[in-house]
């Protein structure tokens, strides 16, 4: 019988056993990773406002459904404001862009 893996299938074994040196505490507090609020802020404000125009363009389809897509609408205009309007305080501050 022979294997339809090939390669991939004797590397797994291998990767796997690396898997506590990779994740180990030294490993990953030597990278530094940001997590980019900024742009999930903007692409909730472009979403929010695109719902928004959307709504009064078109309407929504029913009660529930607008009463359901409005106020996401909502939350997702006022997280990427706030969002992008911590960025942008911070930094006429003199501050980073994590605000430090």
């Amino acid at each position: 019988m022979s294997s339809t893996c090939g390669m991939s299938c004797r590397a797994v074994p291998s990767a796997i056993s690396q898997l506590p040196r990779l994740l180990s505490a030294q490993t990953i507090g030597s990278v530094a990773v940001r997590f980019p609020f900024f742009a999930i802020g903007l692409m909730c404000l472009a979403l929010g406002v695109f719902t928004f125009l959307f709504f009064i363009l078109r309407g929504p389809d029913g009660p529930v459904s607008g009463g359901i897509e409005l106020p996401m609408a909502f939350v997702m205009v006022a997280f990427g404001s706030y969002v992008v309007w911590q960025r942008f305080m911070a930094r006429r501050s003199g501050g980073g862009p994590d605000g430090g």
